[in-house]
C-alpha cells in the first residue's frame, strides 16, 4: 500500500513540475481521484465512525480478499510507472511549452480581432438556440439512445456539444488573453456555453471546464496577468452558481427519463408536463421517485463514488482465472447491442438487470483504460500500454499546439477531452479510435478556416 501511494503521488508531483503539459496534469489528477482518493475513502470514514460503500457499482466489493486487494495494487502500480516514465520521456525528447506566450498572427486572428464583438454575440445566440433545439427534439443526450433522423444531424450535434462549441470559445479566450483585450467576456462565454451544453446532453461534468479555465488563468497570472480581487470573487461566485445549476438541472432531466416505466419513448420527455413539474408527479407508481434528491446530496455522491479506477481494478482481479490475451481480444471486438450490458459488466460485475428500465436508456459501467489493459493478465502489457498511451497524449498535445496556431487554451481543452475518454474507456474500443480522429479534426479545423480566409483575401 505504501508503494502504491508513493508512486501515485510521484505521478501527480511530476505532472505539475516545470515543463509539464496539460495532458499529464489531467491524467494524474483523474488517476489520483480514481485510485488513491477512492481507496482511502473507507479508512477516512471509519476514522470518523462511519461505514460507507465507496463502490456502489460493484455489489461484491466487500467480499474481496486481501490477495485481490494486493493484486489490484500491483497492477495499478505498474500502470502508474508506465505513465510516469512516459512523462519523463516526453519532457526530454518530445515536447514542452516555451516559457512565454507566443502570438502567431494569421488571417484567422486578424478576422477575430476585426469582428470580435459580432462573433461573440453570434456565438451566444448560436449555442443558445442549439441547446434548446437539442433538448426539444432530443437529438443527443448521454446515456440515451437517440431516435432522431437523419443520423448525420445527431453526429453533428454530438460533435458540437462535446467539442466543437467549446473549441470556438477556446479560440476567443486565447486571442483575448494574448492581447489582454477584455478576456472577461470571452471567458464568460466559455463558461456559459460549457454549462448550457452539459445540461443539454445531461452531463454533470461542467466542473472540469471550470478547472480548465482556472488553470489557464493561473498560468497567465504567473506570467504577469493582473486581475482585480473583485473580479476573482465575482468570477468564483458565477462559477459556483453555474456549477450548482448544472448539477441540479442535469439531475432533474435525468430523473425525467429514469422514471418512465412504460418502456416506450413518448414524443417529448424533457418538455413534457411531467418533466417540467416536480419529480413527484413523474411516476406515481414508484414511491422512490416521490423524493427528489437534493443538489448537495447528489454532489456529495458524485464526489465519493463516480471516480473510475481502483473499484474496476479489484473487480477484474476478482476474476483472475479468466484474465488472458484471449479474453482481452474478445473485449477489443465488442459490438453494440441495444439495451445490453457491456462485456465488462457481464464478465466482472454482479448487477441486477433491471428489465423495467426504459428502452431509450443506454447506460453502461466502464472500467477505465488502466483497468481495461489489466484484462490481459500481463503486468508487462499493462506497463507498455500505459507508457505508449502516455506518449500518444504528449504527441497529441504537441500537434495541437503546432497546428492550432499555438493556442494553449485549445490544447488544454483537447487534452482534457482525450484524458476524459481514457478514464472512461472500456466500451466498444473501436469507437474510441473514431473519437480520437474527431479530436484531431477539432484542432485542425482552424487551419481550414485560415486557408479559406487566405483564399478570400487573395480574391480581393
Amino acid at each position: 500500500m505504501l508503494i502504491f501511494f508513493l508512486v501515485n503521488y510521484s505521478l501527480v508531483y511530476y505532472s505539475f513540475r516545470d515543463r509539464s503539459i496539460y495532458f499529464e496534469k489531467y491524467l494524474s489528477l483523474f488517476i489520483w481521484l480514481g485510485f488513491t482518493f477512492k481507496i482511502s475513502i473507507p479508512y477516512v470514514a471509519m476514522f470518523f465512525g462511519y461505514t460507507i460503500n465507496p463502490f456502489p457499482e460493484n455489489a461484491d466489493y466487500h467480499l474481496f480478499s486481501a490477495k485481490i486487494y494486493d493484486e489490484a495494487l500491483i497492477f495499478s502500480i505498474i500502470g502508474f510507472l508506465g505513465f510516469l516514465i512516459s512523462f519523463i520521456v516526453r519532457k526530454k525528447f518530445i515536447f514542452f511549452y516555451p516559457e512565454n506566450n507566443e502570438i502567431l498572427y494569421n488571417r484567422l486572428s486578424e478576422f477575430y480581432y476585426k469582428f470580435r464583438d459580432k462573433l461573440i454575440i453570434i456565438f451566444f445566440l448560436f449555442f443558445t438556440v442549439l441547446n434548446i433545439l437539442n433538448l426539444y427534439f432530443e437529438i443527443y443526450q448521454k446515456g440515451i439512445t437517440s431516435t432522431f433522423e437523419p443520423n448525420i444531424i445527431v453526429l453533428l450535434y454530438k460533435w458540437l456539444l462535446l467539442m466543437g462549441l467549446s473549441s470556438f470559445a477556446c479560440m476567443f479566450v486565447n486571442y483575448d488573453l494574448l492581447k489582454n483585450k477584455n478576456h472577461k467576456i470571452s471567458s464568460f462565454a466559455f463558461l456559459i456555453e460549457s454549462c448550457s451544453s452539459n445540461i443539454s446532453i445531461l452531463s454533470r461534468s461542467f466542473i472540469f471546464n471550470i478547472f480548465i479555465l482556472g488553470m489557464i488563468y493561473f498560468e497567465q497570472i504567473k506570467k504577469g496577468l493582473k486581475l482585480k480581487f473583485s473580479f476573482i470573487i465575482f468570477s468564483s461566485f458565477i462559477c459556483l452558481i453555474l456549477f450548482f445549476t448544472n448539477i441540479s438541472l442535469s439531475t432533474k432531466l435525468r430523473t425525467c427519463v429514469d422514471n418512465y416505466s412504460d418502456n416506450t419513448k413518448i414524443e417529448k420527455v424533457f418538455f413534457s408536463k411531467k418533466c417540467l413539474t416536480k419529480n413527484e408527479t413523474i411516476n406515481q407508481s414508484n414511491p422512490a421517485s416521490k423524493s427528489e434528491i437534493k443538489t448537495y446530496e447528489k454532489i456529495f455522491s458524485l464526489m465519493i463514488s463516480r471516480w473510475v479506477g481502483i473499484d474496476s481494478m479489484m473487480a477484474i482481479m476478482n476474476k483472475k482465472d479468466i484474465l488472458s490475451f484471449k479474453t482481452y481480444l474478445i473485449f477489443l471486438n465488442e459490438k453494440y447491442y441495444e439495451n445490453e450490458q457491456s462485456l465488462y459488466e457481464k464478465y466482472f460485475l454482479t448487477r441486477v438487470n433491471n428489465s423495467n428500465r426504459p428502452l431509450i436508456i443506454n447506460k453502461v459501467i466502464l472500467p477505465g483504460f488502466l483497468s481495461y489493459q489489466s484484462i490481459s493478465g500481463s503486468l508487462i502489457f499493462v506497463f507498455f500500454s500505459c507508457f505508449l498511451i502516455g506518449l500518444i497524449g504528449g504527441l497529441l498535445e504537441k500537434f495541437c499546439y503546432k497546428i492550432a496556431f499555438k493556442n494553449r487554451v485549445l490544447c488544454a481543452f483537447i487534452s482534457y477531452i482525450f484524458v476524459f475518454r481514457l478514464i472512461h474507456f472500456g466500451y466498444i474500443p473501436i469507437n474510441s479510435l473514431t473519437y480520437f480522429i474527431v479530436i484531431i479534426f477539432t484542432f485542425t479545423q482552424y487551419r481550414i478556416y485560415n486557408l479559406f480566409l487566405n483564399f478570400i483575401h487573395k480574391l480581393k
